[in-house]
């Protein structure tokens, strides 16, 4: 199928009858370049109104004005100037309808996560995602997904780094040197970078570019940028990157970057959620990732994915049933070396926490926390239990916080929820 605005020039193309020219000097004349029909001024002419003439009767605004257009070559160029403004436009419009097909974008999420597949609606209606395509598909879905929740402050083609055809489908994958997709919103901006890669070279492939990425995006705009990574799955190293998420900046300054990893499965369980109860827009998306985030300074790799796994469905099920969990139970997240400020100590910092080991000790046991946890100690997600490599499972009872005068150790999760200290 020829789009509109190329009817003419295959047509032209078409009725190039075969030369009498020997075989030699046409080869020749191939070799250094041949004559196309666009080549010609009255052809050039003829191409470039009938644009003009398509474009005034969809009333798309343009303007050529500036570009001279006396020989072949110059009319050839304010033709191309037409025919990107007149594909932006088709975009535009194709990125208003997806909204409404977000249960197809949904349906080729399935086919990605089983690497490839068909899908058939009726007799005329199906969908594929070829087997030996996905990596471009995979980017032109999330693209779509974006394009759905909407809301977004740039345009749809300034998103993507990857070609589409003129049906806007997938022809590659976003070239190097910058971000898969970038969705500004007003407040803030989401990149996400998508792989397929699901084995330990996921880290290497992904985790130095992936940072460098959001890094830079954080340096250009002006408001906060959330990294969302997603891939068929998650790499447990490819966790552990992106939790510490540090990066230096030019003159060894030290970034944190904000990067939350997201099977695939979990991305299209939010997103459906959030459209079956319409409810879908970016404030939702970037409350998950601050959501999965808020625990990472405690939880090692492994404990953080299952975490994150827990907040996605739990987050999902609340958009579904349309209840909010309290979350009055829940405790306090007390990041390594936090200061805080208590009502009657003052100006206080985290140093260390006791916790209690029922199987090795009757007593408490006091473990350095300044820095980090040590080494043979694990958080559970529910940022309360521990798991010693000796002492087995434990809980938190206190934190130890060094004040001016005076050092106290201060009950958890109670002193915490009394309002009497304020985390910083």
């Amino acid at each position: 199928m020829i789009v509109p605005s190329k009817h003419i020039l295959a047509e032209k193309l078409a009725k190039a009858t075969a030369s009498s020219i020997p075989i030699m000097e046409q080869y020749k004349m191939l070799c250094n370049g041949a004559l196309l029909p666009i080549d010609s001024m009255d052809v050039a002419e003829y191409l470039l109104n009938d644009l003009m003439k398509q474009m005034k009767e969809r009333n798309i605004v343009f303007d050529v004005s500036d570009l001279p257009l006396t020989t072949p070559m110059e009319i050839n160029i304010a033709r191309q100037r037409l025919e990107n403004i007149l594909a932006q436009t088709d975009e535009i419009k194709y990125a208003n309808k997806q909204c409404n097909q977000w249960k197809e974008i949904a349906d080729y999420m399935s086919l990605l996560i089983k690497g490839g597949g068909k899908i058939i609606y009726d007799e005329d209606n199906a969908i594929e995602v070829p087997k030996d395509e996905t990596p471009a598909y995979l980017e032109w879905i999330l693209w779509r997904a974006a394009l759905a929740i909407d809301h977004l402050a740039n345009k749809p083609y300034e998103m993507r780094g990857f070609r589409l055809d003129s049906d806007f489908m997938p022809v590659s994958t976003a070239g190097g040197g910058k971000g898969d997709l970038y969705c500004e919103f007003d407040d803030f901006t989401i990149l996400i970078e998508v792989t397929m890669s699901s084995s330990s070279r996921q880290e290497a492939m992904e985790g130095e570019p992936v940072r460098r990425h959001v890094s830079d995006a954080v340096l250009k705009y002006n408001k906060p940028v959330y990294g969302l990574f997603i891939a068929v799955k998650i790499d447990t190293n490819t966790a552990e990157t992106f939790r510490q998420g540090i990066w230096y900046v030019k003159g060894d300054v030290k970034q944190r970057l904000d990067i939350v990893p997201l099977s695939l499965a979990q991305f299209q369980m939010f997103f459906m959620s959030m459209f079956r109860m319409k409810q879908a827009n970016p404030e939702k998306l970037r409350d998950l990732i601050l959501n999965c985030e808020s625990r990472r300074d405690i939880l090692e790799a492994p404990a953080w994915k299952q975490y994150i796994s827990i907040i996605v469905t739990e987050n999902s099920e609340e958009l579904i049933s349309g209840t909010f969990k309290q979350k009055n139970n829940v405790p306090p997240i007390i990041p390594a070396g936090a200061f805080l400020h208590h009502i009657t100590f003052g100006d206080g910092q985290v140093v260390a926490l006791d916790a209690d080991f029922p199987k090795y000790s009757s007593k408490s046991i006091s473990l350095p926390y300044l820095r980090g946890i040590p080494e043979e100690v694990t958080f559970s997600p529910d940022g309360k239990t521990l798991f010693h490599e000796r002492f087995g499972e434990g809980a938190i009872v206190a934190y130890i916080v060094v004040f001016r005068n005076t050092m106290v150790h201060l009950s958890f999760p109670k002193a915490f929820d009394e309002n009497t200290l304020l985390i910083e």
